[in-house]
């Protein structure tokens, strides 16, 4: 029986800016660019349940409670012929993207729920449970005129959604651009930082309470980034109130 193998967790390298605490942009691999494209393609009820079953409301808007009403809902309310479960948005990511942080199962409701299919609940782990492109893509045999079989393997597909050739930009608010010297100068530009001794580098690696805490500052924030990774720093550089 073949094994799946678990690819490791993702990785990112932020440029800080040690007097704000800012992030100024990640580089990052083709996995986690994968992984943030994904969520555009991410039904946005799944987003909200997984935030929703995560303790992380997403507290922007009234669509959380929609599904807290269907979940509250008694069975009895809804028509004989609707089953409240498919009100229920399964969380399912595309199956173009092998890098998603794997969810744990969603907790059952009146019921029964199914349909989970993210794989581990493994916090450092993420799903490679993608479906074949073309149906079965294992290897099989086929006669020869010769007398002897002959191995036909099909392709290796190549998964995600961007090409693994280059580095990538990530900004604090979720920019993605190919990462040059020339693009760095003109970022560097932009946010007027005059010596590099200001910067700091920190390396993070992106785990399930990462991966979800990314998705819930996605729909309020347009500094994710600092946000999730730095915020305590940020915090501490905020001037105190005065009476």
């Amino acid at each position: 029986m073949a094994t799946t193998t678990k690819p490791p967790p993702m990785n990112l390298k932020l440029l800080i800016d040690k007097s704000s605490g800012k992030v100024l942009f990640a580089e990052a691999k083709k996995e986690f660019v994968d992984f943030l494209f994904a969520l555009l393609q991410a039904p946005l009820g799944s987003l909200l349940r997984l935030l929703s079953e995560n303790g992380m409301p997403t507290s922007s808007g009234s669509l959380d409670q929609l599904y807290t009403s269907v979940l509250n809902l008694d069975p009895n309310y809804f028509l004989p012929n609707i089953n409240k479960l498919t009100l229920i948005p399964k969380m399912d990511f595309p199956p173009n993207t092998h890098h998603v942080p794997s969810f744990p199962p969603p907790k059952e409701s009146n019921g029964g729920f199914s349909g989970f299919t993210l794989g581990s609940s493994s916090p450092s782990a993420f799903s490679t449970s993608t479906p074949p492109l073309f149906g079965n893509q294992s290897n099989y045999s086929t006669s020869s005129p010769f007398g002897s079989s002959c191995e036909v393997v099909p392709p290796r597909r190549v998964r995600g959604y961007v090409k693994d050739v280059v580095t990538y930009m990530v900004l604090d608010d979720l920019t993605v651009q190919p990462s040059s010297n020339i693009s760095i100068l003109i970022l560097l530009n932009k946010f007027h930082v005059k010596d590099v001794g200001c910067l700091q580098e920190k390396n993070v690696k992106i785990n399930l309470q990462k991966g979800i805490e990314l998705v819930k500052a996605s729909f309020q924030s347009d500094s994710v980034l600092t946000d999730v990774f730095n915020r305590t720093t940020t915090d501490n550089h905020q001037p105190s109130s005065s009476k």
